[in-house]
């Protein structure tokens, strides 16, 4: 709505309720149109209606003052720098437990490909400047051939690929691997399965068909359900820590 809309609508409803409220005042002047067995009713209705729309025309103005980034949590999400693996790693056994690839394989997946890691971070603005705040943070892996094969036939985890595995940047991988699905607050949780949603759907889904997962939290699972993953070894589905494939159609 624009300003003179909001201008506009909070004085009619202010103009309306002050009508009112001086109608009420006077009400000895106007008597004389009203029986009497119903006089007191109708001046203490209309006292209380100019009341409200007195209050409705405050509630209004200060209601289409606030926007929705005012009431929304602002995400940011991009490529993860070295010096914020510590707290990848950190929140990663936090939510994981020890089944996460060790600060050193980290770096050196890094060496390979530096879009693996992605960090997401919750953003305040003030008149003083921006702050930011470490959520969450994901990874997508795009893997070789034979970083498939050894997958399926689980006789490596996604956590523990080596370098051999890695597909560089700009080139096509094989498929794709997700892992490490992580976010702190209902809402970062949220925004972090859409941004990761979008990549693959945006960007992955033009090099490579195939996208594997193997979920150990309810989030990684959840993701599993929504986007019709399937299980490798199908005596696991629905469970968690258990290999789930995707390929998109040809």
């Amino acid at each position: 709505m624009k300003k003179n809309e909001k201008l506009w609508t909070t004085g009619a409803l202010a103009a309306v309720g002050s009508s009112l409220l001086a109608l009420v005042s006077v009400n000895n002047q106007f008597s004389f149109l009203i029986p009497s067995e119903y006089e007191d009713g109708i001046w203490v209705f209309l006292a209380i209606l100019g009341s409200i729309f007195i209050i409705s025309s405050a509630l209004f103005w200060a209601v289409s003052r606030i926007t929705i980034p005012a009431l929304m949590p602002i995400y940011e999400c991009y490529p993860a720098r070295r010096s914020e693996f510590s707290k990848i790693h950190q929140m990663g056994v936090e939510f994981l437990g020890e089944d996460i690839s060790p600060l050193s394989k980290m770096h050196s997946w890094h060496n390979i490909n530096r879009d693996i890691f992605r960090v997401l971070y919750r953003v305040k603005k003030s008149s003083s400047g921006k702050t930011k705040t470490f959520v969450g943070y994901y990874c997508i892996t795009p893997i070789t051939e034979n970083g498939a094969h050894i997958l399926e036939k689980n006789e490596i985890r996604g956590s523990a690929f080596l370098a051999e595995h890695i597909v560089k940047q700009n080139r096509k991988p094989y498929a794709i691997y997700i892992g490490g699905l992580c976010a702190k607050g209902l809402l970062a949780r949220g925004n972090l399965r859409s941004v990761v949603y979008n990549e693959v759907r945006n960007h992955w889904a033009k090099r490579t068909k195939i996208i594997y997962t193997r979920p150990v939290t309810k989030d990684g699972l959840r993701l599993v359900a929504d986007y019709n993953f399937y299980p490798v070894w199908p005596r696991e589905a629905g469970k968690i820590d258990c290999l789930y494939k995707f390929e998109f159609d040809t």
